[in-house]
């Protein structure tokens, strides 16, 4: 067992696993977002043996768990034989392929992607035995970088509790400063909430560092098991960390069914520690680090090669995710949150005037949560299965799932309605004589993809 030292060691033990870290971490965040794998500009792809013996080969070699590694290759190459692959275009071969390969390992790590981009900006055994080249390093930074790192809002709620929004995890060593800035407009606030929903994932040493600032010495919060390598390594919380400590400020996590892997894992270990109370619906369930290899120059594929496990309550959230303390509709969550942390700032006021203020807060908070789930007979008409899709009318929202994940959308204008959460992505639907017969997802710059209604 590898310990790390107050500066989070355990990422620097050698700088090969640490580039392999933040190299498939970046990819795992960029990879993860709002309806990312259907964005992409399918291309026709015949599939060949070659192809999947590829896939079953690298399942086989790197699957954490040897049995199960082995019943996924061989269930792909039982569909494949059978004929289960033929004919589908290159997006809808990597959505099959990748719910045949879940539905063996219930392991949400477990994908196909079509992303030629990111398929031709990485290579195969060299780079694993090498680390990736700092070329295809600065190809992933950049996509990082015009997210802003996942840091993505900051802002001020009613009676100083302070929001972060954080839609991704990356390397610090890359995003210390903005880290340090967001922590830095957050001083002095009476509670912090962070809303991570929707974050895929990604790199944990920003998190640790982030956590160093809510604890009052290093805590022991997580022991990964890697096969590959057969090696277990152990994360702290950071002890340098810069700017003021908040040991015991109330804090919130924003959670959802679209938070996994590293977003998970600030989640479970926050909570574990005593930094934060969970609110939300239950997360993804992904609890595996995965290596992405590619396939064919125009696919990538994730593997779980490590799993990550609580220090302190010895737990791991694959496959059932990590369940809120509040339990509520993720649109809903920010609400709930404020409302919890005025109760909290309410009983340390002693002003009869701000108590007073902070009351009529809450009733604006409560009145709202009731207006948003309140029906709305209106929706009803777009409700139905789109291909994979399944679309519900849920209070005043959209509910648009896909297998475990779940996003809301609230009405723009006519047809057109906007995912609620993060903006990312808008939901179009078409009519033929007046009747709804299918529904566009996009985003700017994106192709649509058109679902037609069954």
């Amino acid at each position: 067992m590898m310990h790390a030292s107050s500066n989070n060691s355990f990422y620097l033990n050698t700088s090969l696993f640490r580039r392999l870290i933040i190299f498939f971490s970046l990819f795992l965040s960029l990879s993860t977002s709002v309806f990312a794998e259907s964005e992409m500009n399918t291309q026709d792809f015949k599939v060949t043996e070659q192809f999947i013996q590829q896939i079953v080969s690298q399942v086989k070699t790197m699957y954490v768990l040897e049995n199960v590694g082995n019943k996924m290759a061989q269930y792909v190459a039982k569909q494949y034989q059978s004929g289960e692959y033929s004919h589908l275009a290159s997006q809808d071969l990597a959505e099959k392929i990748t719910a045949d390969l879940q539905h063996i390992s219930n392991d949400l790590h477990m994908y196909l992607r079509f992303d030629p981009d990111s398929a031709k900006n990485m290579s195969t055994r060299a780079e694993r035995r090498e680390g990736p080249s700092e070329e295809r390093m600065d190809f992933f930074r950049q996509r990082a970088e015009n997210s802003n790192y996942g840091l993505t809002e900051f802002k001020w709620l009613a009676e100083k509790v302070a929001l972060i929004t954080v839609t991704g995890w990356h390397e610090l060593q890359w995003n210390k400063d903005k880290v340090d800035s967001l922590l830095t407009l957050a001083e002095g606030a009476k509670a912090i909430i962070f809303d991570v929903r929707s974050n895929g994932g990604g790199s944990p040493s920003a998190i640790r560092y982030i956590q160093g600032h809510f604890v009052d010495k290093p805590i022991h919060l997580m022991t990964f098991k890697n096969r590959m390598q057969n090696q277990s390594f152990d994360g702290y919380t950071e002890e340098n960390v810069d700017g003021e400590k908040r040991v015991g400020i109330p804090v919130y996590i924003l959670i959802d069914a679209n938070c996994g892997s590293a977003c998970e894992d600030f989640a479970m270990t926050s909570r574990d520690a005593g930094i934060a109370t969970l609110v939300g619906e239950t997360t993804a369930g992904a609890g595996y680090m995965n290596n992405i290899v590619p396939i064919a120059d125009k696919f990538t594929l994730s593997v779980s090669v490590a799993g990550a496990f609580s220090a302190i309550t010895g737990k791991n959230w694959q496959g059932i995710g990590v369940k809120p303390d509040i339990e509520i509709r993720s649109i809903d969550a920010l609400n709930e949150a404020h409302r919890l942390a005025l109760v909290s700032i309410s009983k340390n006021e002693t002003k009869e005037s701000s108590k007073k203020r902070i009351d009529g807060q809450l009733t604006w908070i409560a009145e709202d949560l009731a207006n948003a789930d309140q029906s709305n007979p209106q929706l009803n008409e777009f409700v139905g299965k789109y291909q994979n899709y399944r679309i519900e009318a849920d209070g005043q929202y959209l509910k648009v799932a896909r297998e475990h994940r779940v996003w809301y959308y609230h009405l723009k204008r006519g047809d057109q309605f906007i995912e609620s959460t993060r903006r990312q992505a808008r939901l179009q639907f078409k009519r033929e004589k007046g009747v709804v017969v299918a529904a566009e997802i996009g985003v700017p710059g994106r192709p649509p993809r058109v679902l037609t209604k069954s």
